[in-house]
């Protein structure tokens, strides 16, 4: 089988279950949070540096939810059994880079990565990702290119992969839809929001064998959780969202 064949096929495993593989990630931390528990003195009380990591990871969640928000009907999903578009989105956040949506998961999870406080792990991390998304990226663009030719190819050869040229900057054509953020992004917020809280009960736990939980962290994840089953419920139980 030829090389561009494997792609395809690889990244068609990888993308229906794109939601899925970065978890492999977890244990991973764990590891490196017990080899170096002994220098895990101040890692709960890092605050400043906690919030850092938060933004950078909260920074890939607006890019996600700008791109989700404005994209055409029926692209940008989170369809896993095979791709889907419509048509083609090319304005917007989608005029500066292809991959806007990978764009944003690379940041979220370089915000995690980085709540470790070293930089190898951060590194590996988003070699991890680039390896990972290449071939989902080569699979969709394949199938774009597949469905809407030149027009795609005249799109994709004048923007970045996953850098953004914001010289090549075009309105959005589409209305934002804050509802369809809310229906595709809650349950990404609220992972996040909960590895994040994951990792410092483990990295308590594995300095001193104790758990104890800061007033901050009972905060956060009070409020997110609260947030997040509010919009579960207006999912399943009324037409607020639809």
């Amino acid at each position: 089988m030829a090389l561009r064949e494997d792609y395809v096929r690889y990244g068609q495993l990888l993308f229906k279950y794109r939601s899925y593989v970065p978890l492999v990630l977890i244990p991973f931390y764990l590891i490196v949070l017990y080899i170096k528990r002994d220098t895990l003195t101040n890692f709960t009380n890092d605050y400043d540096w906690t919030m850092l990591c938060f933004l950078i990871s909260f920074l890939g969640i607006i890019i996600r939810s700008i791109a989700v928000g404005y994209a055409a009907p029926n692209t940008s999903g989170r369809n896993v059994v095979k791709q889907k578009a419509d048509s083609l989105n090319t304005t917007g956040i989608y005029s500066i880079v292809r991959h806007p949506l990978y764009l944003g998961n690379s940041l979220i999870w370089l915000g995690i990565s980085m709540r470790l406080h070293m930089f190898w792990v951060s590194l590996s991390v988003m070699l991890f990702f680039w390896m990972y998304y290449e071939k989902i990226m080569f699979t969709e663009e394949e199938y774009l290119r597949a469905k809407f030719g030149k027009v795609y190819e005249d799109w994709a050869n004048s923007i970045p992969t996953l850098l953004p040229n914001f010289k090549k900057w075009k309105k959005n054509t589409n209305p934002f839809s804050f509802k369809k953020v809310l229906r595709q992004e809650n349950d990404g917020v609220y992972a996040l929001i909960v590895i994040l809280f994951f990792i410092e009960l483990s990295a308590d736990y594995f300095h001193d064998f104790d758990i104890n939980i800061s007033l901050f962290w009972i905060y956060i994840i009070s409020v997110f959780t609260f947030l997040y089953l509010l919009v579960k419920l207006l999912k399943k139980q009324t037409k607020l969202l639809k």
